[in-house]
Formats: C-alpha cells, structure tokens, sequence
C-alpha cells in the first residue's frame, strides 16, 4: 500500500513538472500554444505510469533524458520555424546536418530560454527519479512494456498510413499528426513514428517523391492598396453549381450577377482530395506531390507573404478548433493578425446563427479603408448537408444542393457589402477546399479518393473598383497552384497562373507527404 501511494506521487509530481515545462515555453514563446485539458494530460500521464515500473534508475533516468532531448529539439525546431516539428524535418536535419548547425547558431540567443527551461525541467525530473528510488512499485521486466508501448504506437501508426488505402480519414489523421495544444515530446514522438514508419521506409527503398520546390516568390509591388477576401469552401463540387451549368438552379444570384456583370467562373483541379492536402496546396503555392520544405520554411505560404508585404490578415473559419488542427500548421499561424475558430465568432457578435452567414458578420466588422487579406472558411457543404442552412433555403429536395443555394445567397451578400462599402480595389476568390461523392460511383460517399467528383471544384474571381483589369489572368487559373499564384500575385509578388498549353497538374491523396498516392492531369493545347 505505501509503494502505491509513492508511486502516485512520483506520476503526479512529474506529471506537473513535465507539462510545467510546456506551460512555461508557452508563455515565452505566445505563438506557442499550450494549457491542459482532458485531451493533453493522457500522454504524459502513461508515460510516467510506464517510467514508475521501471526499476532500474539508471534506466529511468536514460529515458529522462532522451525524452528531454526530444522537447529541446521541438523547442527548438518551434523558436526557429514558428510551426511544430513536421515528419519530413528528420529527413532534411540528417541530409543537411552542418546547414542546420549553420543556421540555428545565429539565433543561439533566442534559443537560451527554452534550453533553460528543459534545463530546469530535466533536473527536476531526475531529482524526483532519485529521490523515489525503491519506494515505488516496480517490476523486473517493466522496461520491456515502456519500449513495447513506443513498437506499438509506431506500428498503429504505420497501420493508418499503409492500410488506408488512397483515403486517410480525418480522425485518422488527427491521431498521426501533429496537433496544437499537445505536449512537445507527444507532438515529437507522432512526428518521429511518422517519419520512422512511413517516409524513412519509403527513402531506403526509392519509392519515395521526389520533386523540386519552389522558391520563395520576388516582390514586384510594395504594399499595393488593396482589399483580398479569400473564399474556401469545403466539400463543395463543380457540378452541382448552376452557374457552372448544373440543371438545378442552385446560384440563382450569382447567375443573375455573372449576367449584368460578367466575372471570371470555371471548373478547375483541387490540390488534394483531402481537406489538408487541399489546404497545403492553397496556403503554400505547392506544385508537387510529396512533403515539401515549403511546408517548414513558409517561404511561399500566402498568410507569410501578405503579413510582409504591409497587409493586415485574417482567418476566419466557421469550423471548430479541433477540425482545423489537421491544417493549423499549415498557416502560419504567427503570420495571421486575426485567427478566429467557430467557438470565438460568439465574443465579436451579438447574433450567431452557427452557420456560414457568421462569416459575412464576421466581414463587416473588419475594417475595409485598411489593406486587408482575408480568408473566411466555410463549413460549406460539409456533410451532414441538412444543418448547414437555414429552413427557408430548403428549396430542393436533395439537401446538398440546399447548401449550395445557401452559398450562393452569402457570396452574394458579400458581393453586395464590398461593392458599397470597400473605398479601393477589391478582389474575391472562391475555391472549394475539395469536392463530395453523393454515391453516385460505387456507392461512395464523402471525399478522399481519386474520383472527378472529389478532385473538381468551382473557382469564382469578382474584381471590385479594380484599377487594372486582372481577368484575363484569373481566367488562365485551371487547378489550387494556379489559385494560389493568383493570391501571390494580388499580394505583390511575381506569381502569376501557369499558361504552358501543355502542363501537368498534380492532385495529392488524403495525405500530404504522397504515401496516399497522388495523381496526374495532363493538358494539351491549354
């Protein structure tokens, strides 16, 4: 009985020193986010359950140490990048050693604190390990069950990944990435199991992609005077828009719009069937299947760019803050002025109706007489499709095309308020993130594979008091990388759409690194 009451309180001491560590980072470091809820406390919590049984001090405090070395590593890898350590940096840190060593030296006065703080945490750590020493329940062979547990996540990791097939879910890869809010040696192991089990097999047997990446873009104008609002819909395909030729009127007033004022609307390629590989695609300007240092660097992340070239920027999502942690790293976080999950639209306004309108609220109270880049994500049509519009747009009795109808109405809406209330010129671009299979082929519902349904989606471009006429170049805009070239290039810098009449577009599975496969479109004569 006393061996169980120390061992509780050898796991719960080290339990707060360990997540202490975090919190204390967190406050140095505020683009760093950290505070325990239920869902963070698990990890930590079974690791030093497992670290209890070991009766070997040596052993244990072996352990200490190397999981220390692992949150100074993300620590580190944080302060630098601004972003949580991806799978495809252990690769790129074991091919560019010396570069690495090269680049962190200068910013050794940044690093001081987090290396202090590990510092503080480690010794800690060892001191209780010591001090507890024989007054805890322990078993001869329990470090076979610590180093069984890491096999085990390993191998549950690589399950998700291979047996996937071409579709990783979203709750899948919730557990396989790496995730805000989680403690670093969590976020570290994910992203090392990752790397141990997906990519490194991949890189020892040549199967892995291998694409160049792009250069971060020249700036060509400083700080143009300009209002951007960014559209990303979500689960939205090209065929069910009237305004695309659908039989169903579904954009009654964008129809009536593109009639009296005719504005650049087409079908073009998604980046990725999945809503992350989409997003990598739209937010980093990524041409190529595979994991890319672009998704480390930001050197072409269009948040990054804008915030430099003199914008004030802002995403606004009506989706919660757990479904967007499958792109928070994405972002760029530390380059948005203003980021605003679903759960914090109710602290700026009076009425919240849960759906996409929040986003036009949300709209108008940004101020416009400012040079703004904008990006407001939908919930869109997101299935279940029943609760994504208000009762009196259930005009149709299939209840995807009522989100479409939906839509249509708030970009209208949005159309109209920036008309009459942006003094400059405005420009607004919708793409969806990917499309939705209705069980049209095979009975397959939802999105996620290689299938037209999935992979086309609308685009929309409405310049507004436009100075200089950017039409013919939005209209050369045929797949995501083009979107974003288009965004850069608003932006101030020297990307502009792809024209080669003869090019190839590249479409990513459910997974961003291409272990869920990727295709190929080729065009001919444009």
């Amino acid at each position: 009985m006393k061996k169980t009451f120390f061992s509780m309180i050898y796991i719960l001491l080290s339990f707060v020193i360990f997540m202490a560590g975090d919190m204390i980072y967190s406050f140095y470091n505020s683009s760093y986010d950290f505070m325990p809820n239920k869902r963070n406390i698990v990890y930590p919590l079974a690791l030093f359950l497992a670290l209890s049984l070991i009766s070997k001090l040596w052993l244990r405090i072996t352990l200490i140490v190397l999981i220390m070395l692992s949150v100074m590593a993300h620590f580190f890898y944080f302060q630098y990048f601004g972003n949580y350590i991806q799978p495809i940096a252990f690769m790129q840190i074991f091919q560019s050693t010396g570069e690495v060593f090269e680049s962190l030296l200068p910013e050794f006065i940044a690093m001081i604190v987090p290396l202090l703080i590990v510092k503080l945490v480690a010794s800690v750590l060892i001191y209780l390990n010591r001090k507890f020493q024989d007054k805890m329940i322990t078993f001869k062979y329990s470090w076979s069950g610590f180093f069984a547990a890491l096999i085990i996540h390993a191998a549950v990791i690589w399950a998700f990944v291979f047996y996937s097939g071409e579709k990783l879910d979203e709750k899948t890869a919730r557990f396989i990435y790496v995730r805000p809010n989680r403690h670093s040696f969590e976020n570290y192991m994910r992203s090392m199991n990752y790397f141990v089990v997906g990519i490194l097999p991949k890189v020892i047997t040549g199967h892995v992609a291998d694409f160049p990446e792009l250069n971060a873009p020249f700036l060509i104008q400083n700080n143009p005077d300009r209002n951007i609002i960014f559209v990303i819909g979500e689960s939205l395909r090209d065929d069910r828009l009237s305004l695309l030729g659908y039989d169903q009127k579904t954009t009654p007033r964008l129809d009536s719009l593109n009639s009296a004022e005719p504005f650049v609307s087409a079908s073009i390629y998604a980046g990725g069937t999945m809503t992350r590989s989409a997003f990598a695609v739209l937010t980093n300007r990524i041409k190529y299947p595979g994991a890319s240092n672009q998704l480390i660097t930001y050197n072409n992340n269009i948040f990054k760019l804008a915030k430099e070239n003199g914008f004030q920027t802002h995403f606004i999502s009506n989706q919660s803050a757990s479904q967007l942690e499958i792109v928070y790293n994405l972002l760029s976080a530390e380059n948005i002025d203003f980021y605003t999950p679903k759960e914090d639209l109710p602290k700026y306004l009076n009425e919240v109706t849960t759906q996409d309108y929040d986003l036009f609220s949300m709209l108008k109270r940004i101020d416009l007489n400012k040079n703004n880049f904008i990006v407001l994500h939908q919930r869109g049509s997101h299935s279940p499709f029943g609760n994504k519009y208000p009762e009196e747009f259930a005009k149709f009795e299939d209840t995807y095309d009522n989100t479409v109808l939906y839509t249509d109405h708030i970009f209208t809406e949005i159309y109209n308020y920036l008309k009459m209330n942006s003094p400059k010129e405005t420009y607004f671009i919708f793409t969806s993130d990917h499309g939705e299979m209705l069980g049209e082929v095979k009975g397959k519902k939802g999105h996620g594979w290689f299938e037209k349904e999935v992979y086309k989606v609308p685009f929309i471009f409405i310049p507004i008091n436009q100075k200089d006429s950017l039409n013919n170049l939005a209209e050369t805009v045929k797949c995501h990388f083009d979107v974003s070239s288009l965004i850069q290039n608003l932006i101030g810098y020297d990307s502009k759409p792809e024209t080669d009449p003869e090019r190839t577009i590249y479409i990513n599975g459910s997974e961003m690194n291409a272990l869920a496969g990727y295709m190929t479109i080729k065009i001919k004569d444009g």
